[in-house]
């Protein structure tokens, strides 16, 4: 297992490299300059907008300003943003714990739903609450973010007034002020990975109920709750637990639309404002801590197969 962990380690790190190159090079490439989104309402000369952007380095060939970025990245420095004139690594470290505060929830409540729904549609296939959850999970699928979370924020915020509007929760107020600012922004998030898990849950426990272990289960006198958990659906789960890891990155880049909802104080209202703003230093961060982040999920996936199923190994 350690010698795999190592190769995947190396592996990841050409990938990083990948992802900033391509991003570097594609905001570089941009038409228009920081520069002078960020001076154009300022009396400033064409001297003076000429020396900030000679301290950022945006005078230099876009290829020796990703020589330089490099140089600093591999010293723990991600540079100073150009908008708020912070360190980017000081605006990320806040930002970075609520969106995966809101990833993680969402990815639970996803999971809460998908599971017990998919088994409970595989075991009673063709009934009514079989048709009542291909309805549902085709639902989820196809409502939008936006349109789901503007709903949530007009019923439960504004209508019934039971959950807060905006913003974030704080511990020192209570653990119910933390979940009560999560409820919604999970909510919208996770619904539509729901309905997909919860299709890919049914497909895989029907597959495995067919097989000729489950008969012998059930032949040999075990509760059916036995059989559908701890045998049919301990083999089922390989693809659903696969599917989440990778709907991780899509929930990270679906947090932009909920965190401007909903207030929500993440990585994905600092990626956009960058990209607004032609931020590239803090493009560059946000970017970069995305792709770590998909690739830590896609490890600890991998990592769990061997748990949940013996036959797996990495040796």
């Amino acid at each position: 297992m350690s010698a795999y962990l190592i190769r995947r380690l190396l592996i990841s790190i050409p990938v990083v490299l990948g992802v900033t190159f391509i991003v570097f090079a594609l905001v570089s490439l941009a038409p228009g300059d920081p520069i002078n989104l960020l001076l154009a309402s300022e009396k400033v000369t064409p001297e003076m907008a000429e020396r900030v952007r000679e301290y950022y380095g945006l005078d230099k060939p876009w290829y020796s300003q990703y020589a330089t970025y490099l140089g600093h990245l591999l010293r723990g420095d991600m540079g100073y943003s150009i908008t708020t004139r912070t360190p980017v690594s000081q605006s990320i470290k806040r930002c970075l714990p609520n969106t995966l505060q809101l990833t993680a929830a969402s990815m639970i409540v996803a999971l809460l739903i998908a599971i017990p729904v998919g088994v409970l549609s595989a075991t009673h296939r063709n009934s009514f609450l079989d048709y009542v959850s291909l309805t549902g999970s085709m639902l989820g699928v196809s409502m939008p973010n936006f349109w789901l979370g503007l709903l949530l924020l007009l019923l439960l915020g504004l209508q019934f007034k039971v959950l807060p509007i905006w913003g974030i929760g704080r511990l020192s107020r209570g653990l119910w002020d933390v979940i009560s600012h999560l409820i919604m922004p999970s909510l919208t998030l996770g619904t539509s990975l729901a309905g997909l898990l919860t299709r890919l849950t049914r497909s895989s426990v029907l597959e495995v109920l067919s097989q000729d272990y489950i008969s012998t289960a059930r032949a040999k006198g075990l509760a059916e709750w036995a059989v559908r958990y701890r045998h049919a659906l301990r083999n089922a789960i390989i693809p659903v637990l696969t599917a989440a890891g990778l709907q991780f990155g899509a929930l990270l880049g679906g947090a932009v639309i909920v965190e401007t909802i909903f207030a929500w104080p993440g990585m994905g209202r600092l990626a956009y404002g960058a990209i607004q703003q032609r931020d590239l230093p803090m493009i560059q961060g946000t970017t970069l801590v995305f792709a770590i982040c998909f690739i830590a999920v896609t490890l600890l996936v991998d990592v769990l197969y061997v748990f949940i199923d013996p036959r797996i190994r990495y040796d």
